[in-house]
């Protein structure tokens, strides 16, 4: 078919051999019936369609056999030429195999020539059997060493017979005297020529029996010891066959080949196989000669097949492979396909570093972290593009301990610097890069941005002190009363002495001493009121969180007075106990008073139904030593003690939430904040119920790490010896 595509009249002419269709009707022409399908099949020659596919397929039927044919006269031209190289090489190699068989007998001829001449020297001796012991040990063909003595007026005697670790099972012995009975024909008419011809003589091969009708295929060699031209003792080796083509053809010939020794007839004696099979294909022959018997050895390749199958194997081998190959492909592309989608997920940074400290590899995540692009950040060792300058010092050590190997599993935090230069912290996780074959190249790093994390705790410790100032100022509202109660008690006697003093003056009998004495009295009470309003504003006032090495003996001073004014409110008498070591404790001062201070007014609050002559508050401050396996920390532990009734398991249970409280106007607020406020000094808060017997009540424990420094500086095993002192 062909179009013809006049552009003038812009018509489309579809010609067929003999007919012209148009396709290019105007408009109007759609509905005409010389345009319907009926009226183009008619203008169609079914003949000159027919002729048409007869024709190609006829023509695509020759261009197959064509094909077939060259492929066949190439495949046959292929293996002739295949063939004739193969059997050049076959009989190169039938016959290097035959002559390394014979050149290894010779040489171990030679060998016990030797080793014969060496025997007529008692001295040597020793040596030709170490000797003799060495030769059937390295080769595993010789399965037997015999010695016999051979005398002109005795029967010959059996001096020696060694037998090879590697002989059969079931080999049997020699007899003492050398007869009909004990070697094979072979054997003696080898024996007898090589008497009589003073030379070494091979037998012919022989089955030897290992009973049971089972045995194997040998040959011996013979080598006489001549002495004063006389015979007087045979040396006999014993070569197994199959072990002859076993150790003595090389493995190049043997890999390539089927190997077998055979008589001048054609009989096998022994054979050496590439695999088990009963097809062959061409052989050839090398011929074996040495002393007293002539064999060959016969070399047979494998069966070779047609070229033509070994392509048509090939090529669906190859399709199958190509098959494999492209869906692994595609499988490989799907998976990263799939990892690029989660590595642009991920909101953590990812980062690959090799041996030398290079980057090799950035995720989207750490880009967009630190603002820079892959191309800025690959291939960049330190210092790195988002170090801040401020902590090149703290980067290179770590960078330094990483390329060492120390790398801690925990993670740390530090600070890296935005392209702007905006600052944000960040916490890091090392791990080794480790490939397939299980040796390490790099290094990996997971960075989390933590700084909502960090605004989140900040916040919440903002919330937190809020919360404590309340409790503290609800307090100051719970002791409102003892407190005017406490200050009008020093007015009041300040008011009295001035007067008193005043009067004596006017009347005029007063003495010096006297108004000495009412001065100090009035100086007495304005300190005592003072030290009530200093407790309560540095209680109640507010300031920023600052942590400070302190003393928990000088804390629980600060806020005695408010201890003592809640506890003469309940008539509770109060008992401090001091170690003799107290080790200082790194803490915010103001947060530790109000843990005591909430602490004590819950013990307080405990005893209010319990007869007024047993309410007796405990504080206790000693050192605290936790062992362990490996180490021993100081702990600074302050326990409150109280003579109530203890806390009740179901309470117990939640008494540390917030919102949670057993008094009726309680906020629920004291001792989460109390937990909380421990915790964030690295330490812990909790309670226990005391037996009857040490006086029943229960006991608030707070215990916090002792300062390190003063640790290192002070402590020693004598200075944690508890020594009580008590304030009432």
């Amino acid at each position: 078919m062909r179009l013809n595509l006049p552009r003038k009249n812009k018509r489309w002419q579809a010609t067929w051999p003999d007919t012209v269709f148009d396709l290019a009707s105007p408009p109007d022409a759609i509905g005409d019936e010389s345009h319907t399908p009926s009226n183009l099949s008619e203008n169609l020659n079914p003949n000159d369609l027919g002729v048409s596919r007869k024709v190609r397929r006829w023509l695509m039927l020759a261009f197959v056999l064509l094909t077939l044919a060259l492929l066949s006269a190439v495949t046959w031209l292929s293996y002739s030429y295949q063939s004739s190289q193969a059997s050049i090489r076959l009989e190169e190699d039938a016959a290097r195999a035959a002559a390394q068989i014979r050149n290894q007998l010779l040489r171990d001829v030679q060998a016990l020539q030797l080793l014969v001449t060496d025997t007529s020297d008692p001295a040597k001796q020793k040596t030709v059997y170490d000797k003799i012991e060495n030769l059937l040990a390295e080769r595993p063909d010789i399965v037997r060493m015999q010695w016999w003595r051979l005398d002109l007026d005795t029967a010959p005697q059996l001096m020696l017979e060694m037998v090879s670790g590697a002989a059969p099972q079931g080999m049997p012995k020699a007899k003492a005297t050398l007869g009909q009975d004990t070697l094979s024909n072979e054997a003696l008419l080898a024996l007898s020529t090589s008497r009589v011809s003073k030379r070494e003589q091979f037998s012919q091969p022989y089955t030897l029996s290992l009973g049971d009708a089972v045995g194997f295929e040998s040959m011996d060699v013979w080598v006489p010891r001549v002495q004063n031209d006389a015979v007087y003792s045979q040396l006999r080796l014993t070569y197994s066959l199959t072990g002859v083509l076993a150790e003595l053809v090389s493995e190049t010939i043997a890999n390539e080949h089927d190997l077998a020794l055979t008589l001048a007839d054609g009989t096998y004696l022994a054979r050496r196989q590439l695999m088990k099979r009963n097809a062959t294909g061409d052989s050839a022959t090398g011929l074996l000669d040495i002393p007293g018997v002539s064999l060959k050895l016969k070399a047979t390749n494998p069966m070779v097949f047609a070229l033509g199958a070994l392509l048509i194997v090939s090529l669906v081998l190859l399709l199958q492979d190509v098959r494999k190959r492209l869906a692994v492909q595609r499988a490989l592309q799907q998976q990263n396909a799939l990892r690029k989608a989660m590595e642009d997920s991920l909101v953590t940074g990812l980062r690959a570093r090799d041996l030398a400290g290079f980057i090799t590899y950035v995720n989207p995540a750490l880009c967009k972290m630190v603002g820079f692009s892959a191309d800025d950040l690959v291939g960049r060792g330190p210092p790195m593009p988002y170090w801040a300058p401020e902590g090149m010092p703290e980067y290179r050590a770590r960078h330094a301990n990483m390329l060492a190997g120390t790398i801690t599993q925990e993670g740390f935090e530090t600070v890296f610097m935005r392209k702007d230069g905006e600052r944000f912290p960040v916490m890091i996780f090392e791990a080794p890069l480790v490939d397939a074959q299980g040796k390490q190249t790099g290094w990996m790093s997971s960075i989390v941005d933590v700084t909502e994390q960090r605004q989140a705790q900040a916040d919440a410790r903002q919330h937190q002190e809020q919360l404590a100032l309340q409790a503290r100022l609800a307090t100051m509202g719970e002791l409102s009363t003892s407190l005017s109660h406490e200050l009008n008690q020093p007015l009041a006697a300040i008011s009295s002495y001035a007067t008193a003093t005043l009067n004596m003056m006017q009347a005029g009998t007063a003495s010096p001493l006297e108004i000495q004495d009412g001065l100090s009295r009035i100086t007495r009470q304005a300190q005592r009121a003072g030290q009530v309003i200093r407790s309560v504003h540095d209680f109640v006032r507010r300031k920023n969180p600052v942590k400070e090495v302190i003393d928990l003996r000088a804390v629980l001073n600060g806020v005695y007075p408010l201890i003592d004014l809640q506890a003469k409110q309940s008539q509770v008498r109060i008992k401090t106990r001091f170690g003799q070591y107290v080790p200082d404790v790194l803490a915010d001062r103001l947060m530790i008073e109000q843990v005591l201070l909430n602490l004590t007014r819950n013990a307080v609050d405990a005893m209010k139904n319990v007869p007024a002559a047993q309410r007796e508050l405990i504080i206790d401050i000693r050192a605290h030593e936790h062992k362990t396996p490996t180490r021993t920390d100081i702990k600074t532990r302050f326990t409150v003690i109280d003579q109530g009734p203890g806390v009740p398991e179901d309470v117990g249970q939640q008494i540390f939430s917030a919102f949670f409280s057993t008094k009726k106007d309680g906020m629920g607020m004291g001792l989460a904040i109390c937990r909380s406020v421990v915790e964030a000094a690295h330490g812990s808060l909790w309670f226990e119920n005391r037996p009857d017997d040490q006086g029943g009540g229960c006991q608030f424990i707070v215990e916090l790490p002792a300062h390190d420094e003063q640790l290192a500086n002070q402590t020693s095993p004598d200075d944690l010896a508890v020594s009580t002192q008590i304030r009432a």
